[in-house]
C-alpha cells in the first residue's frame, strides 16, 4: 500500500458491524491506514481524547489530518473520494443512485431490527410479544428482499461489488452469530435454517466472504471465540 501523508486512522471495535464495513471499505480498495482497536469495556469511547474526535462518543471514527468523520456511511464515501478506484459508489448517476436506495432501505428498515435484537440478546433480555412480531416480521421481510435482488446478480446493485454489499453484509453475519447463541433461543427468531430460507443470500455471503482482503478485516476476537 502507498502511504498516504497525512495517514488516515480508523477507529474501531471488534464485531461491530459498523467499523467492520470501513474496515472492508479500506481493505477493498488498498487504502493504508493505521488501525485504532476500542476496547469498549475500558470505557475509552468515553474519555476526554475520544470525545475531541467523535463528541457522540460512538465508534467508528476516521481521522484523515483535520478531517475527523463519526459516521460509517459517510467515512466510506470520504475513501472513495479519495481512492476512487475500484468504485465502490457506482459510475453513473443510476448506480449511485441505485446503491444508495439500498443503502438507505437498511438503514432504515433492517439495521434497526438487528441492533435492537442484539441489544436484547446480549442483554439476555426479553422482548413483548409484539415488539418481537414486529421485529420478527421486519426481519423476515427484508431478507426476503434481498434474496430476492440476489437472484438476479451476484451483487446487491448488479454484477459488481459495491458500498451497499459492505453496508449489509457485516450486519447479517453479525445476526447469525448472536442468532446462534442460548439467549436467542426463547425469541424464535426462526434463522435456524437461514440457508435454506434464504439461498441467494447466503450464496452472497459466502462470496463476499472469499474476496482479496476480507480476512484481514474479520473481528479479531471471533476467531478467539470461534
Amino acid at each position: 500500500m502507498t502511504e498516504v501523508d497525512p495517514p488516515i486512522e480508523i477507529y474501531w471495535v471488534s464485531g461491530s458491524p459498523f467499523g467492520w464495513r470501513v474496515l472492508l471499505m479500506a481493505e477493498f480498495k488498498s487504502v493504508p491506514y493505521l488501525s485504532h482497536r476500542i476496547d469498549t469495556a475500558s470505557g475509552k469511547q468515553k474519555s476526554a481524547a475520544y470525545l475531541a474526535l467523535n463528541p457522540r462518543g460512538k465508534v467508528p471514527a476516521l481521522v484523515h489530518g483535520n478531517v475527523i468523520i463519526g459516521e460509517s456511511l459517510a467515512m466510506m464515501t470520504y475513501l472513495e473520494r479519495l481512492f476512487p478506484e475500484p468504485p465502490m459508489f457506482g459510475a453513473t448517476a443510476v448506480e449511485a443512485a441505485h446503491i444508495m436506495q439500498i443503502c438507505s432501505e437498511f438503514v432504515c428498515y433492517l439495521e434497526p431490527v438487528i441492533n435492537r435484537l442484539s441489544t436484547a440478546i446480549s442483554r439476555n433480555k426479553s422482548l413483548s410479544a409484539a415488539a418481537l412480531t414486529a421485529r420478527h416480521g421486519t426481519l423476515h421481510t427484508e431478507f426476503k428482499r434481498l434474496n430476492e435482488l440476489l437472484q438476479k446478480s451476484q451483487w446487491l446493485t448488479g454484477n459488481s461489488l459495491s458500498a451497499a454489499d459492505l453496508t449489509v453484509y457485516p450486519h447479517c453475519k453479525f445476526l447469525l452469530r448472536l442468532a446462534a447463541r442460548p439467549a436467542a433461543v426463547p425469541l424464535n427468531l426462526g434463522l435456524s435454517d437461514f440457508a435454506d430460507l434464504y439461498p441467494d443470500l447466503t450464496t452472497w455471503m459466502q462470496r463476499f466472504e472469499a474476496l482479496p482482503g476480507y480476512d484481514k478485516a474479520y473481528p479479531p476476537h471471533w476467531r478467539e471465540t470461534g
